[in-house]
């Protein structure tokens, strides 16, 4: 794993942490500006399906701790993290 992919790496386990630790529903203060940064291209169309596989876990925290409010109100970009939702769980292993 190069030093760029693994930083990344690092930081999206360590954001999904944090995230996995705050509540629905709860003023998140500085969690509010984490949806916009989470569906760029860089990581959303990343080279390592690594990177995107915890983009698209930060994501679905995201989306349960703003729930039951939309946090992206553009179609297009909802539409972006249901694609990236389907790519994550694409590499999941079937069923044995």
């Amino acid at each position: 794993m190069n030093s760029g992919k693994s930083q990344l790496v690092k930081i999206l386990k360590d954001i999904s942490d944090a995230l996995s630790r705050v509540g629905q529903g709860e003023d998140g203060g500085e969690i509010n500006d984490l949806p916009r940064k989470l569906i760029t291209a860089t990581l959303l169309k990343h080279k390592e399906k690594e990177v995107r596989l915890y983009a698209a876990l930060c994501l679905s925290d995201v989306l349960r701790i703003f729930a039951p409010e939309d946090p992206y109100q553009d179609d297009l970009v909802l539409k972006g993290v249901y694609v990236a939702f389907l790519d994550a769980l694409a590499h999941l292993p079937g069923p044995r």
